[in-house]
């Protein structure tokens, strides 16, 4: 039977796991997808290897068979479907910790990793990459999800992984485990698998050698929402925020930045939008004040506000902090109480010969405050 292609999806479901010892529900979620055309698997001691996108012609185009060499593949050869089921992949799953969520929105810190990538950890008969018997260890992770109105909007997570393979091009008897050491990372909706890795086989054509191998899969988590990314650019940025900035100074209803669904865009869906580009992007919230969506409210973002103080512009990365479609005053205050704080909770630093500058100006934020509402009672 003819098999059609679709791009990679990589479904996650939120699964709620009650324990004793927690008040509030963990939770998990499910990874199935499948795989970039560009996902491949090779074999260096031989220069073979398989690619999504190399397929047998039709009627068996649902085949993808080694090729050779790498650098121009002119030979097909073995009669492995490299990967049954590239139209749904299942990875495993994540976990995380939802205690800390405020109905139903907020960061949860990634607390664990149930990863398969030859076959599903919940399901060793199902296969997303068929060749020899590899078993997948996580040996490290950290991250965090951004969930906003119970969904998981994004994930950030770093992870150090082993693909273990004991039988495979191996005469030892017992076998020998080998190690080949990489990553699973996961930005937003994207992931990547990345192996490549030379440990020394015992006895492989009857002696100790290296053997190359390496795994390279991307794909795009596509049940995720990309919320919070209005120009669909695949990045959080600028754009995007001074967009909503933009919409709230001037009363402006878009749906797709009514990030928390209330019917109205303010300054709620702001907040939302720091949370969820931050932790895409670095892992934790952006903090009120960081013009430059760099991480840190240092002197920079100071500098940006200082060269638009006392204009209209509503635009978050010209220092329009509170979206009101005027940088001044107020916008200072939010910086000045977010001043030399970083998202990963450690201290910016402070460029001495500029702490004088920042005195000064929050005296003349003052006394143009001052002369504004002197001017209003006149």
């Amino acid at each position: 039977m003819r098999r059609t292609r679709t791009p990679l999806v990589l479904a996650i479901a939120i699964v709620s796991v009650t324990t004793h010892c927690m008040s509030v529900p963990a939770q998990t979620l499910s990874l199935h997808g499948t795989a970039d055309e560009t996902s491949s698997y090779y074999e260096y001691y031989s220069d073979a290897f398989m690619r999504m996108s190399l397929r047998d012609p039709p009627p068996n185009e649902f085949r993808q068979r080694f090729h050779s060499p790498i650098v121009n593949p002119t030979t097909t050869f073995g009669n492995l479907d490299g990967f049954p089921n590239e139209n749904d992949f299942r990875l495993g799953q994540i976990e995380f910790d939802a205690t800390g969520l405020v109905d139903g929105s907020g960061v949860a810190p990634i607390t664990g990793l149930l990863l398969g990538v030859r076959t599903d950890p919940l399901d060793t008969h199902y296969e997303n990459w068929r060749r020899a018997t590899f078993e997948t260890r996580v040996d490290g992770l950290s991250g965090s999800i951004s969930v906003v109105q119970g969904v998981a909007a994004g994930v950030y997570l770093d992870s150090q992984i082993a693909m273990l393979g004991s039988n495979f091009l191996n005469n030892a008897n017992p076998p020998v485990m080998s190690e080949y050491l990489g990553s699973f990372t996961v930005r937003g909706n994207r992931f990547q698998i990345l192996v490549d890795d030379d440990p020394i086989y015992a006895t492989i054509f009857t002696t100790d050698q290296p053997v190359r191998l390496a795994w390279d899969f991307t794909g795009e988590i596509t049940a995720v929402p990309s919320i919070g990314d209005f120009d669909n650019d695949g990045t959080y940025d600028c754009h995007d925020v001074d967009s909503l900035v933009a919409a709230i100074a001037s009363g402006t209803y878009v749906a797709a930045q009514d990030l928390n669904q209330d019917g109205v865009v303010n300054t709620s869906d702001l907040t939302l939008w720091l949370q969820q580009a931050g932790v895409v992007k670095m892992g934790a919230p952006f903090l009120p004040g960081d013009a430059d969506l760099d991480g840190l409210v240092d002197g920079t973002d100071f500098g940006i506000w200082n060269g638009h103080k006392f204009t209209a512009e509503a635009a978050w990365c010209s220092g329009d902090f509170d979206a009101d479609g005027v940088i001044d005053g107020s916008d200072f205050g939010v910086w000045n109480a977010h001043r030399f704080q970083s998202s990963d909770g450690s201290a910016a630093a402070v460029p001495e010969p500029a702490a004088g500058g920042f005195v000064l100006m929050g005296i003349m934020v003052w006394r143009w405050r001052h002369w504004r509402k002197s001017r209003a009672r006149v």
